[in-house]
């Protein structure tokens, strides 16, 4: 995924991001509830030039 706005979005969107199996790069992640924090530090490794802040979660 290129420069995608990935704001706002609840656990649920994370984990259907997840199954997809896609890279960010360039993408806005902010705002976003549930893990949010803990996905993009696990779960997507191959994270480039992302906005990411204000997350809730571990």
């Amino acid at each position: 995924m290129v420069g995608c706005d990935l704001s706002g979005n609840g656990i649920d969107g994370f984990l259907s991001l997840d199954q997809g199996g896609a890279g960010l790069t360039d993408c806005i992640l902010e705002g976003n509830g549930g893990d949010g924090v803990a996905f993009v530090a696990a779960k997507a490794p191959f994270v480039k030039g992302c906005m990411i802040k204000d997350n809730r979660g571990a």
